[in-house]
């Protein structure tokens, strides 16, 4: 059991969107903008959810590989993809159900990317 889902996440820092890849299996996802920037996340035996890749001494690898590319999802972000994911694993999503959703939510991600503040004073911090 596995499935591939590509979302497109606008990047303010590109000014465009970029193709992200998702891989789902019933131990980990995995996350990549391209080769070199990776996310992977497990469950461990107690059932918490452990992430590693991209800068993990900095925080969150997801976070940072689209904070890279200055996207700043919203705080729940995190907790809605591993909500999906397991939603999938126990058979309430199947695999295009779980890319249908998880569309829905890059497309509120990317609404928060497209309307930050654009003035002098905030392009600076992000």
């Amino acid at each position: 059991m596995a499935t591939e889902v590509y979302l497109d996440f606008y990047s303010p820092r590109h000014g465009h969107a970029d193709r992200y890849t998702f891989k789902f299996d019933k131990n980990e996802i995995h996350a990549s903008m391209d080769w070199l920037k990776n996310a992977r996340c497990i469950r461990d035996e107690g059932g918490r959810h452990i992430w590693s890749g991209y800068e993990n001494d900095n925080g969150n690898p997801l976070l940072n590989i689209l904070e890279n590319d200055r996207i700043y999802p919203p705080n729940i972000f995190l907790e809605a993809i591993i909500f999906a994911w397991d939603s999938w694993r126990c058979g309430d999503l199947s695999d295009r159900q779980l890319e249908s959703e998880l569309k829905l939510l890059i497309d509120w991600v990317n609404i928060v990317s497209k309307n930050k503040p654009d003035s002098k004073f905030w392009t600076s911090q992000f």
